[in-house]
């Protein structure tokens, strides 16, 4: 499965559109050993989407209609691949957002229960 190299911080940082968050990167210590830039960012992303579900627990104790719904759950292909002595399938995770028509506001989601 390791084929093929993932980004490094350095490289995303330097193609970062915005300014503030591309220095918030650059100054980003390194990740630990054996972790990729896209291990990362699936466990950050499944780790919010638990966030998500508790966040949403609390609003409907609280009796907000309001549901945060950002953080969707991973699709996950049903196909098995091998990749030498590795078999896995592709998730794809998903990041829901509303995006100003100018790019510069985004924003989470929040729709009624």
């Amino acid at each position: 499965m390791n084929r093929f190299r993932d980004l490094t911080l350095e490289e995303i940082s330097a193609k970062c559109t915005d300014k503030e968050i591309a220095k918030y990167i650059a100054s980003m210590p390194p990740l630990p050993e054996g972790i990729t830039v896209c291990k990362f960012l699936a466990i950050f992303l499944y780790s919010a989407r638990k966030a998500q579900f508790k966040f949403n627990s609390e609003l409907a104790r609280e009796g907000d209609k309001r549901r945060l719904s950002t953080y969707e759950l991973a699709d996950k292909e049903h196909k098995l691949y091998k990749d030498g002595e590795y078999a896995y399938r592709l998730t794809v995770y998903k990041l829901v957002v509303g995006v100003s028509v100018d790019k510069k506001d985004i924003q989470p989601v929040l729709v009624d229960a």
